[in-house]
């Protein structure tokens, strides 16, 4: 039986990469690596301001329930002096008009707002935290 006759021109070596194939594959794993580099970068960011809202509203609450115990309760405006340099906090205290079921007006109600407001990038948040009190402190 004779050899076969092979044509060296045709044949291919199959062992390896060729270097195209090489640089081609880095190119493609260094943009999905830049892509993930975004993607974490992002979600840091979004985690870093969803803790210092969180920080925020706990402070904002606190605010609100200094400001409740307050006497004597003034229909105004006032600036509260913020732990955070770049937050600023007021207090918004109304009077608030209401009627028992009889028909007649509850007196000495107020409704008490602390609100914050900060910037986040190019946007500005503000959040509120509110409650009703009553003029009169409970005796405890």
């Amino acid at each position: 039986m004779t050899a076969p006759t092979t044509n060296r021109k045709w044949q291919r070596d199959t062992g390896g990469f060729t270097l195209l194939e090489a640089i081609l594959a880095c190119a493609v794993f260094s943009v999905a690596a830049i892509a993930l580099a975004h993607s974490l970068q992002i979600l840091g960011d979004i985690v870093t301001n969803v803790r210092r809202e969180e920080e925020i509203v706990r402070t904002l609450r606190t605010m609100l329930e200094e400001q409740r115990f307050l006497r004597p309760l003034t229909q105004g405006e006032q600036v509260l002096e913020s732990p955070f340099p770049e937050v600023t906090f007021r207090t918004v205290t109304s009077q608030f008009e209401a009627q028992n079921r009889d028909g007649q007006p509850l007196t000495g109600l107020y409704r008490v707002a602390v609100v914050a407001r900060w910037k986040e990038g190019t946007q500005t948040r503000e959040r509120t935290a509110e409650a009703l009190c009553n003029e009169e402190l409970p005796d405890y």
